[in-house]
């Protein structure tokens, strides 16, 4: 596989092998983009770039990307939830569609295609085209959980992981923003500060963060934690807790005997056909022996994983399953928010999500990527409050992503304020009481303590005096993590 830095060694392959599960690419017929290529070395010379491929179009019936602003607005505005779902599995379709090129002989998906900030640093070549040695699949510790508080990370982790892992992507346009205005320069962004803000990001613009869990291939069933939905005393619920889980079948590449049950005893002899699913229900990859060494590598510097007779160590053909992903659009001044994780019960996802939620999938839908719950967070409070001016009042929303903000606790949100659900005063400052949209509208550099931080769902008021000093990096978290 192509890397960074020339770490992983191409392979050659005549053409691209399905992904393990291959048939779970669901729209890949539909939506491949051009003849599949594959990154290789040989003696014609050095390997292909590794295109960065634009979102296409899913041809779903009224969806559109981006969307005028009017319209998304009239959405958020009318509280008209399903016209907003509806969207949101437009786009998460078009990200799953096979991009036509493929690593180790496995196909690549759009969003795999896409750079990272990592890939942004030091970049001077707008366009990305060329890019050759990059590795579309490098599973790194996400951020948002090793600048954490407190010492609780371990109870964030699947068993046998040692860091939660996964990568931050930008659609082509966004990254060719980002470097075209040099927004990963520390002292650019400080040189913005009288400004306020960064320039704003086109409406094409797209960012992910997406969690994958990584199993030991070796074994043929594995167990994977299972969200029971938010818990009745609101409080931190990391997958630690959740005290259920589904199995793999990592040699079944169908979708196996899974029903839609899950096992909430979760030893070895608990298993049953119908606790059981197959990979063909979930996005995945396979891990090449180089990845597998970097992996081992991140485990040996988490300084606050488990110890390490508790991890088990990361080797080639080891399958990294995609748990959740967030997926922002700048569609709107405040971005579009949806985030997707995997559930045994596509049909009736719990909490965040909704029967309604998954009514509106389109039967473009298909594979895989039809087996996650989606939510969505357009707005801070209901009814929606202006971008300025407004007031933290109303009913909170609620909308994250179990395998990514569920474990948080006060002491991970210190920019939190109180607010009100179903007519009752609330704390808002764990997981299960967050929104996409109020933590990211604190995004800022340099960020400042307690007011410029992650927080639970509130109002944020985008002229607010908080913000004074510093530079509004139009909502991406990643801008001012990232910046040197």
């Amino acid at each position: 596989m192509c890397a960074l830095g020339g770490l992983f060694a191409c392979k050659a392959s005549s053409a691209p092998a399905p992904e393990a599960g291959a048939e779970a690419m669901g729209t890949t017929s539909a939506l491949s983009l051009r003849p599949a290529t594959s990154n290789s070395t040989s003696s014609a010379g050095p390997p292909p770039p590794l295109e960065p491929v634009p979102l296409p179009d899913p041809h779903i019936a009224g969806y559109r990307m981006p969307e005028d602003a009017s319209v998304v607005n009239g959405w958020v505005d009318s509280d008209d939830q399903v016209a907003m779902s509806r969207h949101a599995w437009g786009v998460w379709v078009a990200l799953n569609a096979d991009s036509g090129q493929s690593l180790d002989g496995q196909s690549l998906r759009v969003f795999e295609t896409w750079v990272t900030p990592d890939d942004l640093l030091g970049s001077t070549n707008p366009s990305l085209l060329a890019v050759s040695r990059r590795n579309p699949r490098a599973l790194v510790e996400l951020r948002q959980f090793s600048r954490r508080r407190g010492d609780i990370r371990t109870l964030d982790l699947a068993p046998g992981e040692a860091a939660a892992t996964g990568f931050v992507k930008l659609d082509p346009t966004g990254a060719r923003w980002i470097t075209t205005n040099k927004l990963l320069s520390a002292e650019n962004l400080r040189s913005l500060s009288s400004v306020g803000s960064v320039p704003a990001f086109p409406s094409t613009s797209i960012s992910l963060k997406a969690r994958f869990v990584t199993l030991p291939g070796a074994k043929r069933y594995v167990r994977l934690p299972d969200w029971p939905g938010p818990p009745a005393t609101l409080r931190a619920f990391p997958p630690g807790q959740w005290h259920r889980c589904v199995w793999l079948d990592l040699q079944e590449r169908g979708a196996g005997t899974g029903n839609g049950q899950v096992d909430t005893a979760c030893t070895d002899s608990s298993r049953t056909a119908a606790t059981t699913y197959g990979l063909a229900n979930f996005v995945h990859f396979q891990l090449s022996p180089e990845q597998a060494v970097d992996l081992n590598g991140l485990a040996d510097r988490s300084l606050a994983g488990p110890t390490p007779s508790t991890v088990v160590r990361a080797s080639g053909g080891d399958i990294a399953v995609l748990a959740g992903m967030h997926v922002t659009t700048r569609e709107i001044t405040r971005w579009t928010w949806a985030t997707f994780w995997w559930t045994p019960t596509p049909d009736a996802p719990l909490a965040p999500s909704s029967t309604q939620a998954a009514a509106a999938r389109p039967n473009e839908l298909t594979g895989a990527p039809r087996h996650y719950a989606q939510c969505i967070a357009n707005a801070m409070e209901k009814p929606s409050q202006p971008e300025t001016g407004g007031k933290n009042v109303g009913e909170s929303v609620y909308c994250y992503n179990p395998w990514l903000e569920a474990g948080f606790g006060p002491d991970a949100l210190p920019a939190s304020q109180p607010g009100t659900s179903h007519g009752k005063p609330v704390p808002n400052n764990v997981g299960v009481e967050t929104n996409c949209m109020s933590c990211h509208a604190q995004a800022r550099f340099p960020a400042k303590p307690a007011q410029g931080d992650y927080a639970g769902d509130r109002y944020v008021d985008l002229a607010s005096p908080d913000f004074k000093g510093s530079t509004k990096v139009d909502f991406l978290w990643s801008i001012a993590d990232f910046a040197r």
